[in-house]
């Protein structure tokens, strides 16, 4: 049998979604993974990777529309690779989404409703971002690239980034990549430079803003991380604030503070550990005010989690859980645990594990749609023993 060439074009229709929500077609007997496509799309694509069961290819010609099909609002959504679900409208993206997580956890045995938050605001909700300049090009990387797609506007990003991304779109900076982070409260924009790992500030730019997620304000740095969508955030962490009220928290991968202060200002104390000694800093900055909080530099997989701790709460990076932070939740006191996750994949075979080696039962589980127009979805589980 010939087998496809990457970058050959091949026609063929859109049979079904396969998570995250990537549309799947099939061509020569294998499946064709097209992003930016829906069930009934008709398409012309380029295939840009072949294995021997299937191919991952880029549309370059909608041929038919399927009838949910709608005309994305930004004009470089087919070659960006910021977005992936613009071309259906966002009630369909918001179900979209709730199917595959569910689809992720069944993968994993856990058959069950997933009830799913819509970001309060689809557009313009997006208060951090990463611009690409190289060679003179200012805009985000082309979908499975590192080829700099030239964007002036991006209409998900807030308007104070949206000018960021405008004003160095008219007069280029050096290449690198440039950090933005805006304010919903003060709406303002800092903006930091990364070359090599190594971060400093950019000049005409404060390096942080002030921020306030409904718990009192904080600084946040945009060389370190921050929550992209402020209208999502605020929902999450009054409900960790809600589920830890009076209670002696343990806090794992606790950045900067964001759900730290959250928690501690209901809570009856909060130990938070976090790797990096620059976000422990600032948290302890952010947290200054609370009495009830102490704030430990160290991995968290390493952590000590103290005998009289009631609540575990762990927002981990996409990889999950490693198995030093499993251990010490199954071998700690604690009575609950809550999981927050920007990966349902490795969410899901968490959970897993920690219910058929402890006494934990999962009691709550929603997604959050921190990410509208993309396939990125937020979680929020809550165990208990």
């Amino acid at each position: 049998m010939k087998h496809q060439q990457s970058g050959e074009s091949i026609a063929l229709t859109i049979a079904k979604y396969a998570p995250p929500g990537i549309g799947l077609g099939y061509a020569r007997d294998k499946a064709v993974f097209v992003p930016a496509t829906s069930p009934g799309d008709q398409v012309q694509a380029r295939v840009t990777q072949e294995k021997k069961r299937h191919m991952r290819a880029e549309v370059t010609a909608i041929l038919e529309p399927s009838p949910q099909r709608v005309e994305p609002f930004c004009p470089h959504y087919l070659k960006c690779g910021g977005c992936d679900l613009m071309h259906i409208t966002y009630p369909d993206q918001v179900s979209l989404k709730q199917r595959m997580a569910q689809e992720t956890l069944a993968g994993q045995s856990m058959i069950r409703e997933i009830p799913l938050v819509p970001s309060p605001e689809p557009v313009a909700y997006r208060h951090r971002a990463q611009l690409k300049v190289r060679h003179g090009q200012v805009g985000f990387f082309a979908r499975g690239t590192n080829q700099v797609v030239p964007v002036a506007n991006c209409p998900v990003l807030a308007p104070p980034l949206q000018q960021v991304v405008q004003d160095m779109a008219a007069r280029p900076p050096r290449d690198g990549d440039y950090l933005l982070l805006a304010s919903a409260r003060q709406a303002s924009a800092a903006v930091s430079f990364r070359d090599h790992r190594a971060c400093e500030p950019v000049e005409g730019f404060p390096p942080m803003v002030q921020e306030d997620y409904g718990f009192g304000p904080m600084l946040l740095d945009s060389a370190g991380f921050a929550q992209a969508n402020p209208f999502v955030t605020v929902l999450m962490a009054s409900h960790v604030a809600s589920a830890c009220a009076g209670q002696h928290v343990f806090e794992g991968y606790c950045g900067s503070g964001t759900f730290s202060r959250a928690i501690a200002s209901g809570a009856a104390s909060l130990e938070a550990w976090e790797i990096s000694a620059p976000a422990v800093k600032l948290a302890r900055r952010n947290c200054r005010d609370l009495a009830n909080t102490r704030f430990q530099a160290g991995d968290a997989e390493k952590s000590a989690i103290g005998s009289d701790r009631q609540i575990v709460v762990v927002d981990p990076p996409r990889t999950g859980l490693g198995r030093g932070m499993t251990s010490r939740i199954l071998a700690s006191h604690a009575k609950k645990l809550i999981y927050i996750s920007c990966n349902p994949a490795t969410m899901a075979r968490d959970l897993r594990f920690l219910q058929e080696n402890s006494a934990f039962t999962l009691t709550h589980l929603e997604g959050f749609d921190m990410y509208p127009h993309t396939t990125h979805l937020e979680m929020l589980a809550m165990l208990e023993r």
